[in-house]
């Protein structure tokens, strides 16, 4: 007879964190705030820094879909050593760090995020990052008037959601992802054939 090992006590933690991160995307969209308080009991009692950093991460990021102010703990968090010595973290986190300074229109702090999160994208560029970051400075510059800027932030964010969606081999997911970004897209378009550039879409 074959007896079970024992499930690794850090799964349900992993589960939690996935859990949470999905919970927003639903329709409806779930809580994802159990689910991380979830996996922040195990990492506080097993005095793992790096995953509470992880959460605290997460929270800013809903706190950010929200709507709500987040550019504090960001930048807190910028100063630990779990963003600073892991290169993907600290991509992920200039990322956030940009979405947060769009919508409050702070030009300065786009521009220096912008600039470091596109210096560090060279090195390993995510089409998922780019679909998250490139929407919102291309609302920013659009806003503001700065068309040239817009213009390629929007393009880069239509070549990101051409990426991945080739990068679903089943013709049913892929039609559902960009079923999600049908609103994207159409803004996308309208944006472009107002500038001319229809074709481009």
């Amino acid at each position: 007879i074959k007896v079970p090992e024992p499930r690794p006590p850090h799964i349900p933690a992993v589960a939690s964190l996935l859990r949470a991160q999905i919970a927003p995307m639903l329709a409806p969209p779930f809580d994802a705030e159990p689910f991380l308080e979830q996996a922040a009991t195990y990492y506080r009692a097993t005095g793992q820094v790096k995953g509470l950093d992880y959460i605290e991460f997460l929270r800013a990021d809903l706190r950010i879909s929200r709507g709500e102010a987040a550019g504090t703990a960001l930048d807190e968090l910028a100063g630990r050593a779990t963003f600073k010595d892991h290169p993907d973290l600290r991509t992920a986190l200039l990322a956030e760090q940009l979405k947060a300074a769009c919508p409050a229109s702070d030009g300065p702090a786009v521009t220096r995020w912008l600039r470091a999160f596109e210096s560090d994208r060279r090195r390993r560029p995510l089409p998922t990052l780019d679909l998250a970051v490139y929407g919102a400075v291309a609302t920013f510059y659009a806003r503001q008037g700065d068309l040239v800027a817009a213009d390629a932030a929007y393009l880069r964010l239509l070549g990101a959601i051409r990426e991945l969606a080739l990068a679903w081999q089943n013709p049913e997911e892929r039609a559902r992802f960009l079923q999600m970004q049908a609103t994207t897209l159409d803004a996308t378009r309208d944006y472009l054939e107002s500038r001319g550039r229809g074709d481009e879409f």
